[in-house]
């Protein structure tokens, strides 16, 4: 018991600055505080939340996901209903759209009035239309362009063959006008 009560007393002037350095956007040192925090109260849910926090802010958006999965197994509604929005802002950065929707969802399956969840679901389900657009063209791009070097391929043994046939032509053409130049000029003996 006693335990306990040092290391809640060790971990409130941790959080206070984390939570300081956060606000000021300083959120590499943040987040280093709330590891510490976090090793020193392992089970401490809303150190977890600001840690994930921190890494969403720090574009560590594994790291974040996974806390923010974690989290939203929670048993404190409000906890899981944060987590899940947060989970899915997360998604939304690595442009996975269809797990931000579903993330939304779940949110808002907890906190059906909230107006951000639902704003940010919405783009979330624009953003995923943008992107299978994006990835039809590029599909198709990358289809016409094998369809052109599948031609090029085939019409490639038939140009050889007429370079060579030209080649050919050219030497015998060029022997000709040899032997017609060799042939006109006559050699002057005996004069100067």
């Amino acid at each position: 018991m006693i335990f306990l009560l040092l290391i809640s007393i060790n971990i409130s002037p941790l959080m206070n600055r984390a939570n300081k350095l956060y606000e000021k956007g300083e959120y590499e040192k943040a987040y280093k505080l709330y590891k510490k925090a976090s090793i020193l109260a392992p089970d401490n849910k809303r150190i977890k939340f600001n840690l994930s926090d921190c890494a969403y802010k720090l574009n560590r958006f594994r790291e974040a996901a996974d806390g923010f999965i974690r989290l939203s197994q929670a048993k404190d509604e409000d906890l899981r209903e944060k987590s899940l929005y947060n989970l899915g802002n997360t998604f939304m950065e690595a442009k996975q759209f269809k797990d931000a929707i579903n993330a939304y969802k779940k949110a808002l399956i907890l906190k059906p009035c909230d107006e951000r969840a639902k704003r940010n679901l919405e783009i979330a389900k624009i953003m995923l239309k943008e992107q299978d657009k994006d990835k039809n063209k590029d599909d198709k791009d990358k289809e016409d362009k094998e369809e052109q070097e599948k031609e090029q391929q085939q019409q490639q043994p038939q140009q050889n063959k007429i370079n060579r046939a030209l080649q050919s032509e050219q030497k015998e053409t060029m022997k000709k006008a040899l032997k017609k130049q060799a042939g006109g000029k006559k050699k002057k003996v005996g004069r100067w």
